[in-house]
């Protein structure tokens, strides 16, 4: 299959780019499977240049000018995958340009939903800084840029986008120190996740926000809930994935801590 898209790389016409888009992914998804098993550095450095390689692909297909409709949808998806690739490099800012371009191509097309979510995700990782933790001078701009684009995928139909900015959405209400609207919007977003661990998750940033701003009342309340949300959720409800999808993570990143911290 992949000797197949390298010929069909050389040919003319839209049917190049859309083989290069895929053998893109196919470079990428091999890089990131020899990655994860890598032990040696040369294994590494193997994994990197199936990686960079991956990344060439698709960068020549998202920098090219699309005519044909399957041109288009190529360079759509070349985009989309290499904000994904540069966000998980954790090379914000050109995560950030690449999804930022796939809006203003297609804002209402089939990846449009999703590259928003991706494209929050990159300003609330820039607002928070560098490794010293200083904060850019525009991270509250772009902490309300991102405040925007969640409240904006609120009523999406997909359920798990719409969580999953629903959580950024309480997450960035809380970076931008509004400790006063994280009441009515975490107890609303509660209610709607009841009984999932995205209740639980939620409630964590009410507790954070009571912290901040000493509120010790509403902070040990906030806790006691959590405890009972923690209670009711099976084993089964931990998808796992993210550490915040595990009950491990909240045993004893959470309980066990502030239990020990008491």
């Amino acid at each position: 299959a992949e000797d197949g898209l390298k010929k069909a790389i050389a040919l003319p016409g839209p049917a190049a780019a859309v083989a290069r888009v895929k053998l893109a992914l196919v470079h990428v998804e091999n890089g990131r499977t020899k990655m994860k098993a890598a032990n040696t550095q040369q294994a590494r450095d193997e994994a990197k240049h199936q990686l960079d390689l991956g990344a060439q692909l698709l960068t020549q297909v998202a920098n090219r000018t699309a005519d044909a409709p399957a041109e288009r949808d190529a360079q759509q998806q070349a985009l989309f995958e290499l904000g994904k690739l540069l966000l998980q490099q954790q090379n914000f800012p050109d995560a950030e340009a690449r999804f930022r371009q796939l809006i203003q191509v297609n804002p209402a097309g089939p990846l449009a939903n999703q590259s928003r979510l991706y494209l929050g995700s990159c300003l609330l990782l820039l607002a928070r800084g560098d490794q010293s933790g200083r904060p850019p001078s525009d991270a509250e701009r772009k902490l309300a840029d991102a405040q925007k684009l969640f409240e904006a995928l609120a009523e999406v139909d997909d359920p798990f986008l719409r969580a999953q900015a629903d959580i950024r959405l309480a997450n960035t209400t809380l970076l931008l120190k509004k400790y006063d609207d994280m009441p009515a919007l975490c107890e609303k977003l509660a209610a709607r996740y009841k009984g999932k661990v995205e209740e639980l998750i939620v409630l964590s940033m009410l507790y954070s926000s009571n912290r901040f701003a000493d509120r010790t009342a509403d902070a040990a309340r906030t806790l006691a809930k959590m405890e009972e949300v923690y209670g009711k959720l099976t084993d089964a409800d931990f998808p796992g994935g993210a550490d915040e999808y595990t009950r491990e993570y909240w045993k004893k990143q959470w309980f066990d801590l502030l239990k020990g911290m008491k």
